[in-house]
């Protein structure tokens, strides 16, 4: 994933079930090179849903914030809108 970002520079980055201890995500992010993040957690301290973002080209607003889903709106700079849906369902 590290080499993903450090040569695409994604402005939005969204995971889903990394099964990572909410006690490592910091450290991870901080790796990832993001300034802001929003987690949904799924079970005995885990993170099912990550987004994360840069403030460079986008502006992030997440909506909807629940147990396995999360909503954003987002809107490039150059003014183009979107919205982003993301549900995380056991299998």
């Amino acid at each position: 994933m590290g080499f993903v970002n450090r040569t695409i520079r994604l402005d939005i980055l969204m995971l889903l079930e990394t099964m990572v201890f909410i006690a490592n995500v910091k450290i991870i992010i901080k790796k990832l090179g993001y300034q802001f993040y929003e987690l949904v957690p799924t079970f005995k301290q885990r993170v099912g849903i990550w987004i994360l973002w840069n403030l460079e080209n986008v502006e992030l607003n997440v909506v909807v914030k629940e147990s396995r889903r999360l909503h954003a709106y987002f809107y490039e700079k150059l003014l183009i809108s979107y919205v982003l849906s993301t549900i995380c369902a056991p299998a």
